[in-house]
């Protein structure tokens, strides 16, 4: 594994998990009830649920919640463990998909603040 392989791992744990000067995708979420987390605002605009990587929610629950938590912990250990195989000239990708991660991370902090739910901060 290469220097900048190692640097996008380091990048991707940060934007995922760790304290800094932002909040981190799982600081966003791992609080949130699994009606917090399924809500929506309305009107929803056209196409709300209609996005290639969307997972309908079928069922409300903590349990599905909690499973839904795991996925996405397991989806990260999945990639450090991709970004850690390849070398340095096939990690163009994963510098997208941190600011995918990050990307999301503001929307669901918007939704929190919308529900009037405290974001962790800093």
């Amino acid at each position: 594994m290469g220097v900048a392989a190692d640097d996008l791992i380091e990048w991707a744990d940060y934007a995922f998990e760790r304290e800094g000067w932002h909040v981190s995708l799982w600081d966003a979420v791992a609080d949130l009830t699994a009606v917090q987390a399924s809500w929506a605002p309305a009107p929803r605009p056209p196409g709300w649920e209609k996005g290639a990587d969307w997972q309908p929610v079928h069922q409300v629950t903590d349990d599905a919640w909690r499973e839904t938590l795991q996925r996405l912990q397991d989806a990260h250990a999945q990639v450090t463990v991709a970004l850690a195989r390849h070398g340095d000239e096939d990690l163009k990708t994963a510098r997208g998909l941190i600011a995918h991660d990050s990307y999301h991370c503001g929307q669901i902090c918007y939704l929190q603040a919308l529900q009037s739910i405290p974001v962790k901060v800093w």
